[in-house]
């Protein structure tokens, strides 16, 4: 996970689908509470 340019880039890697795909859903999670923080305290 890096910050470019104001950008956040994540690159995944899974052995199998359901890992990444369980991995995208923890990170959007996270993305969308931190996002309602800041909006809300920030």
């Amino acid at each position: 996970m890096t910050v470019s340019d104001g950008r956040l880039k994540v690159h995944f890697e899974a052995v199998e689908a359901r890992f990444l795909r369980a991995s995208y859903s923890a990170l959007v999670d996270l993305v969308i509470l931190s996002t309602q923080i800041i909006e809300e305290f920030g």
